[in-house]
């Protein structure tokens, strides 16, 4: 009797180990996700305009080149992937006076202050600098704006606001 209860016991395991094994399942749970081409700009200082009293009295300038107390702007471009970096032409945001001449801007490195492109219209960087660049990853730039007109004049009293479009497209 005693051998059979254990012959019983022991089919009744190997029954339920088999039934146990033939609902086992095993599935490969998928993940998946996309990473977009993205670009952001950010403003890290304005800019301001300020008149030239050296090499080129008369001119107004984002910089603080011959004798003006401006400053250039700073910005930070962001891509995930590469992005096409053009800029614009100033546009007037609301000055009292005008100036004589074509606002024209650059964008430059930050750290050696090379002109990397330029505005449509300037005239100084027109055949050495290009229009636009390729652009990879987190940098910081400085952009530069001024009047193109070197007349000796100086330049009107009154409040000048312009803005320089910068364009970042995601490749």
């Amino acid at each position: 009797m005693k051998t059979n209860n254990i012959l019983r016991t022991a089919i009744a395991t190997s029954i339920l180990s088999l039934s146990n094994a033939a609902f086992a399942e095993t599935v490969d749970v998928p993940f998946s996700g996309t990473v977009p081409e993205d670009c952001s700009i950010e403003i890290l200082v304005e800019g301001v305009l300020s008149p030239t009293t050296t090499l080129y009295p008369g001119r107004l300038t984002g910089s603080a080149q011959y004798g003006a107390t401006g400053r250039m702007a700073e910005i930070e471009v962001i891509c995930v992937g590469d992005g096409l970096l053009t800029m614009d032409d100033p546009v007037d945001n609301g000055s009292t006076v005008q100036l004589p001449g074509q606002e024209v801007a650059d964008l430059r490195d930050y750290n050696s202050d090379a002109a990397l492109i330029a505005s449509p219209s300037n005239p100084a960087l027109q055949g050495s600098v290009p229009a636009s660049m390729t652009h990879t990853g987190t940098v910081q730039y400085k952009m530069r704006m001024y009047d193109s007109t070197v007349n000796g004049s100086p330049v009107p009293d009154g409040t000048y606001n312009y803005v320089v479009p910068v364009t970042i497209t995601p490749n």
